[in-house]
């Protein structure tokens, strides 16, 4: 015997029992959810032998139904806690669901509270060890990454992990993102010295060059990345910084620039306004890469701001190497890398599942849908021989 049965479904509707019957009962499935009340605050925790501000937003998520992960490097001569208070980070928690831990650097840091991005032996004595994932700040975040992504009650997907840093908290970021890209799928440099420099080396005179080139900054970020250089294809990176930088040499936001989009291997750029971006007064100019997919790598000059994190969060002047003015990275990095992750399956296939059971003269077939966006129409097909045992 062949049936078939299509039902119609309420569009935005996201579980849809299923229920096919021969024979003159009705079976219906049914699903009871329970749902988790998420308290929207900033909670102090212990991660990666770290002290880490973490905020667990009250919202659901905004993609594929688990939580995106960012974690935010403050400065030097900066807190996490000036990062919390003044970073503007919770609205934007909140607008995507999204968890956002923001770390002290370990014991205290390698200088004036800077995180250890340095690549070069000088001036230290005796010379720093080689990054690794298991030397440096390198291995305190990646267990921080570990710890959050096990805790099965912050939800959070792999596939929407990120980091993104101030100053050496930059240049941290960009350490992490070559050493391991298959874990973080997007990183956002604000004001990062280049990867291989040291910290003698942030802001060189204007008539000399700059202590490393874009081929040597590339070499060695492919050679942390090792093995892991495929992951390189699906990764996302965000480049800003202040006009006015007198701490950071500006170019080294162009080298990023450079070494990055060569890595990702994208040459197609546009420019975008940043006037229209998120923030306070945000001015400047914008510049996109793309591939055959879309955007790939963003490039910002916060036109006006100095050596700060980019709040963007109102009027006013810079304190504690936070800028109120201008663009509002947390909303602006938040949502290039959401609407342009290559990791997560935005429209993953629907779960179905089925039951069959028989009772008497009854064969009883149920089973139930469940789709994150919505059903339009099931059909159901049942092939093969079914024994008439009304005739013995």
């Amino acid at each position: 015997m062949r049936l078939k049965n299509k039902a119609k479904i309420m569009v935005g509707a996201v579980i849809v029992p299923i229920c096919l019957c021969i024979g003159l009962q009705l079976f219906m499935g049914l699903v009871i959810f329970s749902a988790h009340a998420w308290a929207g605050n900033w909670r102090n925790i212990s991660a990666g032998d770290m002290r880490i501000e973490l905020y667990v937003p009250a919202t659901a998520p905004k993609l594929a139904d688990k939580r995106a992960l960012m974690i935010s490097l403050h400065g030097c001569v900066q807190t996490n806690t000036v990062l919390r208070d003044q970073g503007n980070w919770s609205a934007t928690a909140d607008e995507y669901g999204m968890v956002v831990a923001l770390p002290a650097v370990p014991d205290g840091g390698k200088i004036a509270g800077c995180w250890d991005y340095f690549g070069r032996a000088a001036p230290f004595s005796p010379p720093l060890p080689p990054h690794t994932r298991n030397s440096r700040d390198n291995d305190n975040l990646l267990a921080l990454v570990e710890s959050l992504q096990a805790d099965t009650a912050l939800n959070i997907d792999p596939a929407q992990t990120y980091i993104t840093g101030l100053s050496s908290g930059g240049g941290q970021t960009l350490v992490m993102g070559c050493l391991a890209p298959e874990i973080f799928a997007g990183i956002g440099i604000n004001a990062g010295p280049t990867i291989g420099t040291g910290s003698h080396e942030i802001n060189p005179p204007d008539f000399a060059s700059l202590p490393i080139t874009p081929a040597q900054a590339k070499a060695i970020c492919q050679d942390l990345a090792g093995t892991h250089s495929p992951a390189f294809g699906t990764q996302l990176a965000s480049v800003i910084y202040g006009s006015k930088d007198q701490t950071v040499d500006p170019r080294y936001n162009h080298l990023n620039a450079e070494i990055m989009t060569s890595i990702y291997g994208v040459s197609d750029k546009a420019g975008f306004p940043v006037n229209e971006l998120p923030g306070h007064n945000p001015r400047g100019t914008g510049e996109l890469w793309s591939d055959g997919t879309g955007p790939r790598f963003s490039l910002i000059r916060n036109d006006g701001l100095g050596h700060a994190w980019p709040s963007g969060s109102g009027q006013g002047g810079e304190i504690n190497f936070v800028a109120r003015e201008g663009v509002n990275y947390p909303a602006y990095v938040t949502r290039f890398f959401f609407e342009n992750n290559r990791r997560v399956q935005k429209n993953p296939p629907p779960s179905i599942s089925a039951n069959a059971e028989v009772e008497s003269l009854q064969v009883k077939i149920s089973g139930i849908a469940i789709d994150d966006g919505k059903v339009t129409d099931i059909t159901i097909h049942i092939t093969g021989l079914i024994k008439d045992f009304s005739e013995g």
